[in-house]
């Protein structure tokens, strides 16, 4: 049995989503956190809702948008160290 198109679509979104399996009528997804692999179970008829609300939560956990605040800055500053100035001559 395969998983529906917005579902493979939602996970393929996300990249602390490393891994997904479907056993048995369940779907699991892992991610990771400071090193380890976790996983979160979900059953095959799952609505819309309570999928992206398990998302939700994952990010909760690994403090996502902490993280993507963070990487935006970094390389925030390491493009205004690589900038060249620009002059304009009139």
């Amino acid at each position: 049995m395969t998983l529906f198109k917005w579902v493979r679509d939602y996970v393929g979104k996300y990249s602390f989503i490393t891994k997904t399996e479907f056993k048995a009528g369940i779907f699991y997804l892992y991610y990771e956190n400071d090193g380890e692999t976790f996983y979160k179970k979900l059953p095959y008829r799952t609505t819309r809702d309570q999928f992206i609300l398990t998302i939700e939560k994952i990010k909760e956990e690994i403090n996502y948008y902490e993280k993507k605040i963070k990487m935006a800055e970094k390389i925030r500053e390491e493009i205004e160290k690589e900038k060249p100035l620009i002059f304009a001559n009139k």
